[in-house]
């Protein structure tokens, strides 16, 4: 009773989003518009930064994972808000994406990712966006860096562990808080490093597409975010303000629910500099 309850309590929820329920933005009305990119690979802390910002009243407004269909955040209505014809396809496409997961799923539904961030450009505070390789082709996201993006961030994490915790999130059906500790899964050397490859080549191309035209970029493995210092000055900069302090009572209980690092020799996720590919 109490899970149908709860499911129907959440489609509710999507629904009034498509139907143009917007947030509440008169905090930022004298806030100049930014769009960020926070540009991310599955399980690498992006819900975590996410909920943090919400969590802290950051000046910021969350898409989610809305390039991939599968937004549920709260900017969603400010997108069908102004998107005409946005509401039925992006519905269409959230319903198939919870079936199964397709790439390029907004493409797909004849929606215009362009479109989005000239929306977004002309709103009041800060707008982030999550996208992963997969989520638009790369013809479309190099579009949006070049122009509309105000600033991108990369967050990476050490391969080994993503990919035992993305299989571990599979296994149990939960994408959301997954802990691997005492599941067994089966980690095959091939696909590890097919898995580490891909997504490399994907962030180096993308992350020298954006230093080529200068665009301002964070770029900060999920391991240091352990460190409140980086964390707190990442959680800033994504906000855009300098005056955002997150409570420190908030930040350590976020920080110690989170997985202690552990060092996979051969499977770190460098960053990326010119430099480095010499």
């Amino acid at each position: 009773m109490r899970k149908t309850f709860n499911r129907t309590r959440r489609i509710w929820h999507f629904i009034r989003l498509v139907l143009g329920k917007t947030p509440d933005t008169s905090s930022l009305l004298d806030t100049p518009p930014r769009s960020v990119l926070l540009l991310s690979f599955p399980r690498s802390g992006t819900s975590w930064i996410g909920s943090l910002l919400e969590n802290f009243g950051a000046p910021f407004i969350n898409y989610g994972e809305l390039f991939a269909c599968l937004s549920e955040a709260p900017g969603l209505g400010i997108i069908a808000k102004n998107y005409q014809g946005f509401r039925i396809r992006y519905l269409r496409a959230f319903v198939t994406q919870r079936r199964g997961w397709n790439s390029f799923a907004f493409e797909n539904a004849g929606l215009d990712p362009s479109r989005v961030l000239e929306i977004t450009n002309r709103q009041p505070g800060t707008h982030v966006i999550k996208i992963f390789p997969g989520h638009l082709s790369q013809d479309q996201l190099e579009i949006l860096i070049k122009n509309y993006a105000s600033e991108v961030v990369f967050l990476r994490r050490n391969h080994f562990d993503r990919l035992a915790s993305l299989k571990t999130a599979q296994q149990m059906g939960n994408w959301q808080n997954t802990k691997f500790f005492g599941s067994e899964i089966a980690l095959d050397r091939d696909e590890l490093k097919r898995f580490t490859e891909g997504y490399t080549n994907w962030y180096r191309e993308t992350k020298k597409l954006c230093l080529s035209i200068g665009l301002p970029v964070i770029d900060v493995a999920y391991e240091d975010l352990f460190d409140e210092r980086n964390l707190h000055a990442l959680l800033e900069a994504i906000s855009g303000s300098r005056i955002f302090i997150p409570d420190s009572q908030i930040l350590f209980s976020s920080l110690s629910k989170q997985r202690p690092r552990e060092i996979h020799n051969g499977y770190e996720f460098p960053e990326w500099t010119p430099e480095s590919s010499s």
